[in-house]
């Protein structure tokens, strides 16, 4: 308590859990094990205070900006610490892999000191569990809002999300910069015009950036020069790019690095893991991609319908047992509204979540039937592997596979497949 205190008068940030109290970030910050705390007067307060830290929360595309923010930051010279859904990295390096986007991340990546510059994608779950991840903030943003988790912590309404993920902007200090997607109805209502809880959150922030998909800055490079909107196509990255571009300029990095970064971002899949990553092999075009609510799926699919040369499309489906039936349902008919020719339904076991095994299936399968799909033109896996490997035996020359793959296991043994198919010489058998 002395020393959270001391921090406070000091302007100097504090971070502290079960086991350690860490006063300022990464290159200017340290930290204790709570068992054996300093004295407040045995502190070099002098040289403790804040990094760039910038936040990144919304429905769809937070890990994607995360990696384009770090990219610019690195162009500009930091040595840059992320933390998203697949993992915590510091200088290019992996130091914890999973689902590390909530207050533990953001710990343990301002508690590496080599870091200068911080990003922290800030997920829902972890704001409503445990509140917000920092104290302090430099910038923060909010990409989106869509319909997803309703029914968990007393979110209703699109409106509820958007308020809870307002909350962000209280973090930030006094002369930082709250970027928001003006394109979203609903997060721009409530923004402005929503209950005292996001009045509240936002209300103390002068410097408010709406930013557009219809307005493209003239600091940043044509759509057609950015790798990551494959032309265009990728209209949810163009608002991804957007988006990261103004959060890297309120850090300070020069608009001729982020012209330079985004110019880059995305020629390799090692850019954007799990994020629209394609493979050509045997014949077949395979996306995987993390598409995981229904807005997030009907980008992913609208996507590929833009792909020319494109004969049959077969799709991975599943969904986490978090979400209410009629959630469930919903991405099925997202699902089915594209016209996929084959649709493979998946089971995940680690994603279960409180529902029987099958149930979720059961489900997509009970809705696709409903919304036209024929018997015929589904099948059924007990993981999302096998699910991969029923696609490609479905196959033809000319295909593509759209592979929504959400366990980093399990991509991680899909990627791998791919990559012995293509060794081996395999060809569709289609």
């Amino acid at each position: 308590v002395a020393l959270a205190s001391r921090a406070s008068i000091e302007q100097v940030p504090c971070l502290w859990d079960d086991e350690f109290l860490t006063v300022g970030y990464g290159a200017r910050g340290q930290t204790w094990p709570v068992r054996s705390l300093p004295a407040d007067g045995d502190v070099e307060w002098a040289s403790r205070g804040a990094i760039p830290v910038a936040l990144v929360t919304g429905s769809n595309g937070k890990t994607t900006t995360t990696r384009l923010v770090a990219a610019m930051l690195t162009k500009a010279g930091h040595t840059v610490g992320f933390c998203c859904t697949d993992g915590v990295f510091v200088a290019g390096e992996r130091l914890e892999s999973g689902d590390w986007s909530g207050p533990g991340g953001a710990r343990r990546v301002l508690r590496d000191t080599r870091v200068t510059a911080a990003v922290l994608e800030t997920a829902r779950g972890g704001l409503l569990r445990r509140g917000l991840s920092v104290p302090h903030a430099s910038v923060a943003i909010v990409m989106n809002v869509s319909e997803d988790h309703f029914g968990a912590y007393g979110v209703q309404s699109v409106a509820d999300l958007a308020t809870v993920k307002l909350c962000v902007a209280s973090a930030l200090t006094n002369n930082g910069s709250l970027v928001l997607n003006g394109d979203d109805k609903t997060l721009r209502a409530v923004a402005r015009d929503g209950d005292t809880r996001a009045r509240r959150h936002a209300g103390h922030v002068d410097n408010i950036e709406w930013f557009s998909a219809n307005k493209l800055p003239d600091w940043m490079p044509l759509v057609s020069e950015m790798p990551i909107t494959h032309g265009g196509a990728a209209a949810f990255n163009v608002m991804n790019a957007i988006g990261a571009a103004y959060v890297a300029r309120a850090l300070g990095v020069g608009t001729d690095v982020i012209d330079k970064a985004l110019r880059e971002f995305g020629r390799h899949n090692a850019d954007n893991p799990g994020r629209l990553e394609k493979f050509d092999v045997g014949g077949v075009r395979i996306w995987i991609d993390y598409a995981h609510n229904p807005d997030g799926l009907t980008a992913l699919l609208a996507t590929a319908r833009h792909e020319p040369g494109v004969g049959r499309m077969g799709l991975l489906l599943g969904q986490a047992g978090d979400r209410d039936d009629d959630a469930i349902r919903e991405l099925a008919r997202t699902a089915w509204a594209a016209r996929p020719d084959r649709i493979v339904v998946k089971e995940m076991h680690d994603l279960l979540r409180g529902r029987a095994a099958a149930e979720v299936p059961a489900i997509l399968r009970d809705e696709l039937l409903v919304a036209g799909a024929r018997a015929e033109q589904l099948g059924a896996s007990l993981d999302e592997l096998s699910g991969v490997r029923l696609l490609l035996d479905w196959s033809q020359a000319g295909d593509l596979l759209v592979l929504p793959v959400h366990g980093l296991e399990a991509r991680a043994q899909a990627i791998a497949l791919l990559s012995e198919l293509r060794g081996s010489g395999w060809t569709a058998p289609g």
